[in-house]
């Protein structure tokens, strides 16, 4: 099971924004105990304060995540990754990051495994028919299969969720750096221009062109088009 949970945060800059020039996101949210996802978003990148000013400015802030799953799933085999990334200017000096996070491979705990339990446990006191016994257990599966046929959604608790807004200080690297045992990747996001063309993109940014489409739709490109374009793992 695959749940998509939104997160959107305005960033107050201490200047005015004229306009974006380049914008990057990295993270390291990771499952904790307890079915908690814990960790930071990481945005960086460079902007002008008037349109037509040559000076670019460099930004970088560091945002906390942290989502609680519920109890009735199971997500020791689940695993987390950016499912989409869009941001906009929000009045002189606002910057509004949407992020919707993707926790795959959630997989809801089942009551009739345990009831299946019970009937092995009265064979071994009781005389009852195997055959019968096994009609049960065929009954209870078919029950399970329903379940998981007809489960839409996961109940997902959010909590102090990207408040509070920490400034990383560039000057310190240390502030940046990521556990050697966490994955984690780094989306750009590139303004379709009249000049380029997708090969020059692929080229430009060393992705796949399979690795863009699952970003981005490559048949409706027009100029001023936001493409994510994500960079590989090991980069």
């Amino acid at each position: 099971m695959k749940q998509i949970i939104p997160f959107s945060k305005d960033i107050t800059f201490k200047t005015v924004i004229g306009e974006i020039t380049g914008i990057s996101l990295d993270n390291d949210l990771s499952m904790k105990e307890d079915n908690l996802v814990k960790g930071n978003f990481y945005i960086k990148g460079s902007y002008k304060m008037m349109k037509s000013s040559a000076l670019e400015e460099n930004y970088s802030y560091k945002i906390p995540c942290e989502i609680a799953i519920s109890e009735d799933y199971d997500t020791s085999s689940s695993f987390i990754d950016i499912d989409d990334f869009n941001y906009e200017v929000v009045g002189d000096d606002k910057l509004r990051v949407s992020i919707s996070v993707s926790i795959d491979n959630l997989e809801r705990k089942e009551h009739i495994e345990v009831l299946n339990d019970k009937i092995d446990q009265i064979l071994g006191k009781d005389e009852i028919k195997v055959d019968k016994v096994n009609d049960k257990r065929e009954e209870l599966n078919d029950m399970k299969e329903k379940e998981e046929k007809n489960e839409k959604s996961v109940t997902l608790e959010e909590r102090d969720v990207i408040d509070p807004l920490n400034v990383i200080n560039e000057s310190n690297p240390s502030l940046l750096s990521f556990d050697g045992d966490e994955e984690y990747r780094t989306y750009s996001v590139y303004l379709y221009k009249e000049e380029d063309t997708i090969e020059s993109i692929l080229e430009k940014y060393k992705v796949s062109k399979l690795d863009l489409m699952d970003y981005n739709d490559l048949d409706s490109l027009t100029v001023g088009t936001k493409l994510i374009i994500p960079a590989g793992k090991d980069e």
